[in-house]
């Protein structure tokens, strides 16, 4: 389910991971913001349909608690930018 709440904001409510993927497709988001476990997720998508998508924000925002080191990297050798803000 897909809570348009203006041009810009968005509030996905998803049961699986591929469904995280399918509105950054349908619409000109720049930012996405997400805990680490589910960006974990979309990286492991088949055929590299997760960061491919990821690919086209201007900037993923994870928070939450720190992201690992692996994820990190993987991230930035498919071209993703990433923030990765947790803490206060």
């Amino acid at each position: 389910m897909v809570l348009l709440l203006s041009p810009c904001v968005m509030i996905l409510i998803c049961v699986c991971v591929s469904c995280l993927v399918h509105p950054l497709h349908l619409t000109n988001a720049c930012y996405f913001f997400m805990i680490p476990c589910l960006v974990e997720d979309i990286l492991c998508l088949h055929n590299d349909i997760g960061p491919e998508a990821m690919k086209k924000l201007e900037i993923i925002v994870v928070g939450g608690v720190p992201l690992k080191d692996l994820v990190g990297r993987q991230m930035g050798e498919a071209v993703v930018r990433v923030l990765n803000h947790w803490g206060g």
